[in-house]
C-alpha cells in the first residue's frame, strides 16, 4: 500500500564534488592550462530500500572531466541505475551491478572513481543459496564505457562450495576452513573486421 511505501521506506544517499582551477605554475613545469580555468567532477547517489526491495541511481556531471581524467567523461547523465529484490535463498538485480568471480581472474567489475574507472555490468544477475554452504551466481549483460555501454555481451556462472557449512557437524566447528570455486565467463562480440577472422565467442574458466 501506499503507506507501507512512504512508513517503510527509506532514502540514502551520498554526493561528492571536485573542482579544479588551473593557472601556469613555471615552477613545476605546468606552462600551459586547459582551455577552460575550472573544471569538475560531480556525482550523487540515492538509493531506496523498503524491506527486501532496493532501487537505486547515481547522477554524475563531468563539466568538464578534471585534467587527468579520460576525455570522454563529458556532460550529465545516469551512470548507474538498479533494482533488486532478495528473499531468503535468492537475489535478483536487474540494471547495474558489480561483480566478480573469485578474486577476480576472469571477471571483475567494479569502480575506481579516484582514476575515473567504472566497468559496472548493465544487464541481469542472480545470487542463488542452493542450501547450506552452497551458492551459486550468474550474470548476463554488457559493461559500461563511458556514458555508452560496450558492443561485448558477457555470460557467465560461478559456483562456490563452503566445506565446512555444506557438511556440518563436527566440520562446522573445526578451525581449518576449505572453500572451493570454479567459474566460467564468456563474451559475444560481432566479428566487424574485414581483414582478420575474428572469434565472435570467447571463453575463460578458473578454479579455486
Amino acid at each position: 500500500s501506499v503507506d507501507d511505501v512512504l512508513n517503510r521506506g527509506e532514502v540514502h544517499g551520498n554526493f561528492g564534488m571536485d573542482m579544479q582551477y588551473y593557472q601556469v605554475d613555471s615552477l613545476i613545469g605546468a606552462n600551459t592550462t586547459p582551455n577552460e580555468d575550472v573544471l569538475m567532477n560531480g556525482f550523487a547517489n540515492f538509493i531506496y530500500t523498503n524491506g527486501n526491495f532496493s532501487a537505486g541511481f547515481r547522477y554524475e556531471s563531468y563539466l568538464n572531466a578534471l585534467q587527468g581524467f579520460p576525455e570522454k567523461y563529458k556532460g550529465n547523465g545516469i551512470g548507474y541505475r538498479f533494482a533488486s529484490y532478495t528473499n531468503d535463498d535468492m537475489t535478483v538485480t536487474v540494471g547495474n551491478y558489480y561483480e566478480q568471480f573469485g578474486n577476480g581472474l576472469i571477471f571483475r567489475s567494479y569502480e575506481e572513481r579516484g582514476l575515473g574507472y567504472d566497468n559496472a555490468m548493465d544487464g541481469i544477475r542472480v545470487n542463488y543459496k542452493l542450501r547450506e554452504g552452497l551458492n551459486v551466481k550468474g550474470i548476463i549483460g554488457t559493461q559500461r564505457l563511458y556514458f555508452e555501454q560496450g558492443e561485448g555481451i558477457l555470460r557467465g556462472i560461478d559456483g562456490e562450495l563452503m566445506v565446512n557449512d555444506f557438511f556440518g557437524g563436527s566440520l562446522k566447528d573445526s578451525k581449518t576452513k576449505l572453500t572451493l570455486g570454479g567459474s566460467f565467463i564468456s563474451k559475444y562480440q560481432a566479428d566487424q573486421s574485414s581483414q582478420y577472422n575474428l572469434p565472435e565467442n570467447a571463453g575463460a574458466y578458473s578454479g579455486r
